[in-house]
């Protein structure tokens, strides 16, 4: 692999270029939407080993995330292009994805995992949470890669500046093989592993520590690593970040496991008198998006192009749409200008863009375009449920406790999942 990397550098950058953007645009965003299916699935009442399997097939998925950014993200730190994209984030989100990533390539090998949370770390911060789970990845897989008996420990920390900032802290350590002193400061080198005849069958491609380093140099970060040979090693990075909720966030370890679902971020509501259109050209977003609604009880209607979408807003009333911009023939731009320009019952209804991540740049001020905002990674990490909650009209918003006497009677729990309202 690391031959084929460093052959693909000689490669002329516009035509690498060419191919990256390709390559990221289709692989990414159905390897996203897989790993949210199987957060769906892990939430549904299924067999112990079914569920075991799907745990595993989302860590094989987090794995290959991991491999396909580390590929495409050194090409893009290397081309000067890789930008840096901060949205609003639950910190504690990253203590239960991640280590559900060590927990499953540790099982059998008698490795302990610890984990420690410090109690004033905010519960919402400002930053760019792809890249950070992206760099926290790398090291974690680090851990788990050289070590084989002891313990991995995961620290999160957050030192407050003052009441709008603060220094977010992550550490990784381990009681592995370590790295020798003359190794130490070449392993942030591309397309280099640390030797030895103890590592063979362990090396990777060389990249995963390189472009971390750098991507946390972009975010204004700093990356340490610190080892001794035979003892273990310790990965740890320092990022500022904006406070955007200063109250504690809540980690309960006692809830963390393999099967953790992702936290939304988001206070705990239900829309049950909503409407939501979801217009997206890809069948795989469209049953993702519906299955990361249902707990809302939202009426869920859904399109596959602009023309569609439209016919559909004719023939019923809809509260909230959601608009994939980079569809074929009739995209989202030209969708969101029609519905402003030819339906004007709609001129109070947010239309919300979608898929605006994989092209940096586009709507930087969506409301010129007909957009009351985007919703960036729409489905990763609960961001489609936030968005609902940030841009639905607050009368359709109810608290669950509203509906607990009627589902009282009906004999079932307030958040069990049930079939989507679907008027497709």
């Amino acid at each position: 692999m690391s031959d084929l990397l460093y052959a693909a550098s000689l490669i002329d950058p516009e035509v690498l270029e060419k191919v990256r953007e390709a390559f990221s645009s289709e692989i990414r965003t159905p390897m996203n939407a897989v790993m949210e299916m199987a957060d769906m699935a892990l939430k549904e009442d299924v067999p112990e080993s079914t569920r075991e399997y799907i745990a595993r097939i989302k860590t094989s998925g987090l794995e290959l995330i991991a491999l396909i950014n580390e590929i495409l993200d050194y090409s893009e730190i290397e081309s000067g292009k890789l930008k840096i994209t901060p949205i609003k984030y639950n910190p504690i989100s990253l203590l239960t994805d991640v280590p559900e990533l060590i927990m499953n390539r540790i099982s059998g090998r008698g490795v302990e995992l610890e984990i420690d949370a410090s109690s004033d770390i905010p519960r919402l911060l400002y930053g760019d949470i792809v890249r950070i789970r992206q760099v926290f990845i790398n090291i974690a897989h680090n851990a788990v890669k050289f070590t084989t008996e002891g313990k991995i420990s995961v620290r999160m920390d957050f030192d407050r500046i003052d009441s709008s900032n603060g220094i977010l802290f992550v550490e990784v350590s381990d009681t592995g093989l370590g790295i020798k002193s003359g190794e130490l400061e070449k392993i942030t080198e591309a397309f280099n592993t640390p030797e030895g005849e103890k590592l063979k069958g362990m090396s990777g491609m060389g990249l995963g520590l390189v472009t971390s380093q750098k991507l946390i140099s972009l975010m204004g970060g700093k990356l340490e690593v610190k080892s001794e040979y035979g003892k273990g090693s310790v990965f740890s990075f320092s990022l500022k970040q904006k406070i955007e909720d200063p109250e504690p966030a809540v980690f309960e370890k006692e809830n963390l496991g393999l099967f953790a679902g992702n936290d939304t971020g988001s206070d705990l509501f239900i829309a049950p008198h909503a409407r939501v259109l979801i217009v997206d050209d890809s069948i795989v977003n469209l049953a993702v998006a519906e299955g990361l609604l249902e707990p809302l009880r939202m009426n869920v209607i859904t399109a596959s192009s602009g023309k569609e979408a439209i016919k559909k807003l004719k023939d019923q009333r809809v509260d909230i749409i959601f608009l994939d911009v980079m569809m074929p023939a009739l995209d989202g731009i030209s969708t969101a200008g029609k519905i402003r320009a030819n339906l004007p019952e709609y001129d109070d209804v947010p239309i919300i863009a979608l898929n605006t991540e994989r092209y940096p740049g586009m709507l930087e001020h969506p409301e010129t375009s007909g957009f009351a905002g985007k919703a960036e990674n729409a489905f990763d990490d609960g961001n489609l449920v936030k968005a609902v909650r940030e841009f639905l009209p607050e009368n359709l918003i109810k608290d669950p406790g509203e509906f607990q006497e009627e589902d009282d009677k009906r004999g079932k729990p307030i958040l069990q999942r049930q079939p989507p309202n679907r008027r497709n």
